[in-house]
């Protein structure tokens, strides 16, 4: 009835009942049954000081709707007197908040109950403040999400141990037993499941519940077993499940409407069931049975067992109204968890303790094989290293002496003792697959740089072009997620069996992506095999029954470690096809690197790897190139100029060990990812001392751009220190045919690291040293030369014009002045004092020609006050005025122009004299020839030392000659002084 009906009609039954508590009791049997509908009506006078109030019910069967005032504030579920007229149920607490107006508080309850055994009010109500009832129910939302949480945390947990430890199921049975009580806590007290699913009927979350009891029973029962055979043995465990088993089939196929009986027959069956189990262990702890526990942990257990007896008695009597709160559960949660990861611990703990015990022995004699293997194969290597080199020795020290028969015999000793070797390798490696032990470093890389490494070292083992590699793999396309050290093994395995097998023709690589794996083939025009060889082929111990050209015979093992290898690292080593006389297809199969690999291994390589406060800007290096012997470079601590070292590594993260190694030297490092930018750097910034090279990189590899490096440098003005994984003779070798000055094997000391770059330094000092005397020493063989001329020309005019002698005399002393000034090792000074310097030279020489010397300057203004490189104009001046111009009566006119292009300072010498023959130009600026242009040659070798170029120099016989000096100005310090002589 709703508060209008009730208060329209006076007349109507009124009973007084006890809340909270069912509908049919002793006093209401005759009025009223537990399935039906009634409406609750209960005033309330109020302290008006108060104006919210709370409304907070619990437990209401099985639809309810709350008015308060004769407003409806309220409802859970859709109570009506029947099913046709919309009837739905839905046991969730309500919590409402509503005014107080009126000073009295009016609350009417309609409840409607159809579809289970009791209904009515089952738990208290309570009513309050707003604030104390939001607190309440605040609190206990809190409570029942921790009491979730403490069990479904330790579930997650130890399902996770399972999966990583399937063969202990005691960790199964306990996790579900955690989750299976998750939920009935979440079905209970406030029902945060139902609150969360309200679209499912109550009756269908409660044969969940009960269906998740009855589960939670079997798995109980288990745990027991896993824990000792005699606390539940099979015949009783049988049993149980059985009864739980049919418990869940009534519940699953009875009616809606026949539910709460299914439920009061089951219910008991709970209690039983721990009843009968507490029982057992009882009994197995009388006869000392404890199983896999101790007597304390088998008592300990018991009582677990009692305590949830009592959880399930408190929780019927709660939901029978008959006490109003259970703090039961939530004890036994506590003492469950912990007694059984106590439990649980201690077992981890004996089996840690057997579990070392056995590692220990087994690691000792780990450790015995491991030095039996290590002996053997040092006792196997050294007899047959000194077979192959006395033998190579001999074969070399003696070629031509020996018949055709005695050579063939050393070569096939050689090649004997090779394979041998080479065999002991395979059999260390094979028993480490085998075993298991063999451990692996994933990564994400480009197979190119793998492959081109390997290339680079097996085109030279076979001298002539009888047989072509060719790599068709392009850079920067495929990339796996794979041990790479492995995967060049498996490399060189294919292509040294390849190379083996092929006497002409070519051994081709290609690779493609398919269903998420790389497929590279190793293709070859060899002698292929039968179909015999090829069911025998990864079986370790084929070989092809006859000698191929190279006088060896195949083990076969190194196809097998390969393939077995491959199997590691999650792909294959297979067949594609061969025919006998026509060749042979591998290929090599290894999972694709993920998205996520690819652009992690981007990051790293653009420089994300580290802040950028530790690895430099590479573009702050770009736009300002420095100069050696200028201001503006890199300056330590101590005030003294840094040597830039060059790193060119693809991995950023050897970028950063190498800075850090680095980081308390005189250096600045300047790093690149790949060869061709390598090279960029090192076109821009002439002055890097050493260059640190990685080996295997994408694209260009190390050697190719050592080589690069040394059609410019030699090994004395910029020595190369190479880093690789590899140390065999044929890595080391190609590297020092490349143009290395020294070999590093990764993983290095730092010390020695820091010891060979010291080492290198001070070479290239050295020569440095060596150079910068020699300049010094052409820079003063002008000075005589010029001074004589000049004397003779002021000695003739003091007895005809003593003024102007006196002019030319204070020229030649500004000229000898700024000359000495210079010191060798820091030349430089302004473009406006070189003007000034070749003033003075002209004044003199004009004193000397006279009208036959014409001389023209055409200098931009802005271009003054940059540094060049003291006295590189004056000599190509004197040049074309004593070649040029007075080898002829007439005469001639030199024009000196400055001016800067694309940031470049570009100073021209042109002059109409009698020009230079074209074959002598040719060898005119050569160091080795001797022309007696010592000027010319001193500014262009001091040129190419700074700048990397030299003079440009055109002449046309009889027409004049025409020099060029380009010099970078962009970072080209700027001198603000005035030079008043200019």
């Amino acid at each position: 009835m709703t508060p209008e009906e009730i208060n329209s009609n006076p007349s109507l039954q009124k009973l007084n009942v006890k809340v909270p508590n069912h509908w049919s009791t002793k006093e209401t049997r005759n009025v009223i049954k537990d399935r039906g509908i009634g409406t609750y009506r209960l005033t309330v006078k109020a302290n008006q000081s108060t104006y919210m109030y709370g409304l907070k019910t619990l437990n209401i069967r099985s639809s309810s709707r709350i008015f308060v005032n004769g407003k409806e504030v309220g409802k859970s579920g859709n109570p009506a007197a029947s099913f046709k007229d919309g009837y739905k149920s839905n046991v969730v607490p309500t919590v409402v908040f509503f005014p107080n107006d009126v000073g009295s508080m009016d609350i009417v309850i309609q409840v409607a109950n159809l579809d289970y055994y009791n209904g009515g009010i089952i738990q208290n109500i309570y009513l309050g403040s707003k604030d104390t009832i939001l607190d309440s129910y605040v609190k206990s939302i809190g409570f029942d999400v921790l009491e979730i949480s403490c069990l479904i945390i330790p579930g997650i947990y130890f399902f996770a141990l399972y999966l990583r430890k399937k063969r202990d199921r005691g960790f199964l049975y306990f996790s579900f037993f955690c989750f299976a009580y998750a939920l009935i806590t979440a079905t209970g007290n406030e029902k945060i499941f139902n609150q969360l699913f309200d679209f499912l009927p109550f009756m269908l979350v409660l044969r969940l519940r009960i269906v998740t009891l009855c589960l939670s029973v079997i798995f109980a029962g288990l745990l027991l077993r896993e824990l000792g055979e005699d606390f539940v043995p099979s015949k009783f465990m049988r049993i149980i499940a059985g009864v739980m088993s049919v418990n869940v089939v009534l519940i699953t196929i009875a009616p809606t409407k026949q539910i709460s009986i299914v439920e009061m027959i089951t219910g008991p069956t709970y209690v039983i069931a721990y009843a009968f189990m507490a029982i057992l262990v009882f009994i197995a702890i009388k006869n000392k049975k404890y199983g896999n526990l101790n007597k304390t942990s088998s008592i300990f257990l018991l009582c677990g067992i009692l305590l949830v007896i009592l959880s399930l008695i408190s929780a019927f009597l709660f939901y029978f109204s008959a006490i109003n709160r259970y703090l039961i559960p939530m004890l036994v949660l506590v003492y469950i968890l912990a007694g059984i990861s106590a439990l649980f611990v201690r077992q981890y703990s004996m089996a840690y303790k057997d579990l070392e015990h056995m590692s220990q022995q087994l690691i000792k004699a780990d450790k015995l094989k491991d030095e039996f293997l290590i002996n053997t194969s040092h006792e196997f290597k050294t007899p047959l290293h000194g077979i192959i080199n006395l033998a190579q020795a001999v074969l070399n020290q003696n070629s031509g002496h020996y018949s055709k028969n005695q050579e063939e015999n050393l070569s096939y000793i050689i090649s004997i003792a090779k394979g041998l070797s080479s065999l002991v390798n395979d059999i260390i490696d094979f028993q480490s697959l085998r075993n298991q032990s063999l451990r692996l470093y994933p990564q994400c890389f480009d197979i190119n740089a793998a492959i081109q490494a390997v290339i680079e070292i097996l085109k030279y083992l076979r001298k002539g072009e009888e047989v072509k590699l060719l790599n068709r793999v392009p850079a920067g396309e495929y990339f796996v997620f794979a041990d790479e050290n492995r995967f060049k093994q498996i490399i060189v395995n294919l292509l040294g069996n390849s190379l083996k097998f092929t006497e002409n023709g070519s051994v081709e690589i290609k690779a493609e992506a398919v269903n998420g794996y790389i497929i590279i083939h190793v293709e070859d025009t060899g002698i292929g095999m039968d179909e015999q060889a090829q069911q025998a082929l990864f079986k370790g111990n084929m070989h092809t029954g006859e000698v191929n050209f190279t006088d060896s015979n195949s083990s076969g093992l190194g196809l097998s470690i390969s393939k077995m290898l491959a199997d590691r690292m999650g792909g294959d080593v297979y067949l594609n096809w061969s025919e006998p006389q026509k060749g042979s297809s591998f290929a090599v199969k290894l999972p694709i690197a993920a998205k996520g690999q690819m652009i992690a291994h981007q990051m790293e390589r653009n420089g994300n790897i580290a802040p950028a406060d530790d690895i430099p800007d590479m573009n702050l290096v770009f736009d300002k190139p420095t100069v050696a012997g200028q201001p503006g470079g890199f300056i330590g601590q101590n005030g003294t100029e840094k040597l830039k070292i060059l790193i060119v590594d693809d991995e950023p993260a050897n970028i950063k060990v190498l800075q850090e190694i680095f980081a308390m030297e005189p250096y600045h490092i300047l790093f690149a990812y790949h060869g061709d930018k390598a090279l960029e750097i090192l076109k821009i910034h002439r002055d890097i001392s050493i260059v640190l090279l990685d080996v295997m990189m994408p694209g260009m590899s190390g050697y190719e751009v050592c080589r690069r490096i040394r059609q410019e440098y030699s090994i004395y003005e910029l020595p190369i220190l190479l880093l690789t994984v590899r140390n065999t003779p044929e890595d080391i070798t190609i590297g020092f045919q490349s143009g290395a000055n020294d070999f590093l094997v990764k993983p290095f000391d730092s010390k020695e690291l820091k010891a060979r770059v010291g080492t290198l330094r001070k070479m290239k000092e050295a020569v440095e040293d060596t150079i910068k005397m020699e300049t010094a020493f052409l820079q003063s063989q002008i000075k005589p030369h010029f001074l004589y001329n000049a004397l003779s020309i002021i000695i003739s005019l003091c007895y005809s014009d003593g003024e102007r002698a006196g002019i030319l005399l204070s020229e030649l002393s500004h000229y000898l002045r700024t000359t000495f000034d210079v010191d060798p090792h820091q030349s430089f000074f302004s473009l406006k004092k070189e003007i000034s310097l070749v003033k003075s030279y002209v004044e003199l020489e004009k004193a000397r020609f006279e009208d036959r010397l014409k001389v023209e300057f055409s200098i931009e203004e802005r271009a003054l006050g940059l540094r060049i490189p003291a006295l590189i104009i004056q000599p190509i001046v004197e040049n074309a005025i004593r070649h040029g111009l007075m080898k002829r009566i007439s005469g001639g006119q030199v024009n000196i122009a400055a001016e800067i292009q694309n940031n470049d300072l570009i100073i021209t010498v042109n002059d109409n004299g009698l020009g230079i023959p074209r074959e002598k130009l040719q060898t005119l600026l050569e160091p080795r020839i001797s022309t007696g242009s010592v000027g010319l040659k001193n500014v262009n070798k001091r040129l190419i030392n700074h700048y990397g170029q030299g003079l440009w120099i055109d002449s046309i016989t009889g027409r004049g000659t025409v020099v060029v000096m380009r010099i970078p100005a962009q970072g080209l310090p700027m001198e603000t002084g005035e030079d008043k002589r200019c």
